[in-house]
């Protein structure tokens, strides 16, 4: 799934955004993204694992489209993901604004903004 991704986008230029990741409206964690398709899910595999029982194992992936921004692309999942409270269409890249709330099924919410 990871390199069907990676095909369908242009390359990043530049570390781009940091994830800030909240639980109950307090900070607990943020992560750099570094790589054009960050995977996301409870998987070992996955680049930010999220290990919430109502997430899936390859929940989905974070996607750097050079210029166009952070796209969130869902994969097939139960509980699904959701870009400032509206749920995303599962394999439709779902362009997320500069500063955006996301989350995956019930686990901890995230805030992205650009570096």
């Amino acid at each position: 799934m990871h390199s069907r991704l990676a095909g369908a986008v242009a390359a990043p230029t530049t570390p781009y955004h940091t994830l800030e990741h909240y639980k109950d409206g307090q900070l607990l964690d943020a992560t750099t993204l570094k790589e054009r398709v960050t995977t996301v899910g409870r998987d070992a595999s996955a680049t930010l694992a999220l290990l919430h029982p109502t997430v899936s194992r390859k929940h989905g992936a974070l996607v750097h489209d050079g210029d166009r921004g952070l796209f969130l692309v869902g994969f097939e999942s139960q509980y699904g993901s959701t870009v400032d409270g509206v749920r995303c269409a599962p394999g439709t890249p779902t362009r997320r604004r500069r500063r955006a709330w996301f989350s995956c099924a019930a686990s901890c919410t995230s805030f992205a903004r650009g570096l």
